[in-house]
């Protein structure tokens, strides 16, 4: 979900990191992926960030009758019929444009560098990019890997527990950690694999986690 799409719903942008902290100073980016001063970054086209699980079941649900995918569901739909370590093959050199990770171009132009980057790629953005602008997996969804990861459904608990019939939901019974999958921006490729996940708190809004709205399928 984008900025601009949250903005049109809520009437705001909660997000952290918006058109003045896309890139350092007044670097942007051409239409060739290189770094210009000229091109204004969009960020109503970024994904919307700094939303907590509370926040999206009350836009989602209530307001927009869609709902946060379970894990089962994010990580069937993140695969796309795959088993390997992440959509795209099992190691870093099939990464190709695959997404948006810690990266050679975040190293050399964050203001501040900090944590381990895989300097043999260059997705041309500091942190956040345009949704979609990467290549897609073979069910044709972009972003599965880095940009921002994803708020899920169900609590944040071992796969011993025992998931709902069809849409593997393991539901919320006043569980403390929300399921967060796919990873982010901040972090190198190893991070993004396909079964990757951490939990959160439900009232807790991050710069690095955001949404993917779903949809039950009609009969």
């Amino acid at each position: 979900m984008t900025q601009g799409q949250w903005a049109r719903c809520t009437g705001n942008n909660p997000s952290s990191i918006q058109e003045s902290w896309l890139f350092k100073g007044n670097l942007g980016i051409d239409e060739t992926n290189e770094a210009t001063d000229q091109s204004i970054p969009v960020p109503e086209q970024h994904p919307v960030e700094s939303v907590s699980w509370n926040d999206t079941k009350e836009v989602l649900e209530r307001r927009l009758h869609l709902r946060l995918p379970t894990e089962a569901q994010w990580e069937y739909a993140a695969r796309a019929g795959t088993t390997s370590v992440y959509w795209f093959g099992n190691r870093v050199d099939d990464f190709g444009n695959a997404g948006n990770v810690a990266d050679q171009f975040a190293y050399d132009h964050a203001t501040l560098p900090l944590g381990d980057y895989d300097m043999q790629i260059n997705d041309g953005y500091v942190t956040h990019a345009p949704v979609g602008i990467y290549q897609a997996n073979a069910f044709g969804i972009h972003d599965v890997v880095g940009n921002v990861a994803e708020l899920c459904r169900d609590e944040f608990e071992n796969y011993t527990k025992t998931m709902l019939p069809c849409t593997g939901e393991r539901p919320m019974n006043g569980h403390l950690f929300v399921s967060v999958r796919g990873s982010s921006f901040k972090f190198t490729i190893k991070a993004n694999r396909s079964a990757g996940r951490i939990g959160t708190y439900p009232h807790k809004a991050e710069p690095t986690v955001g949404l993917r709205p779903a949809r039950a399928v009609d009969n």
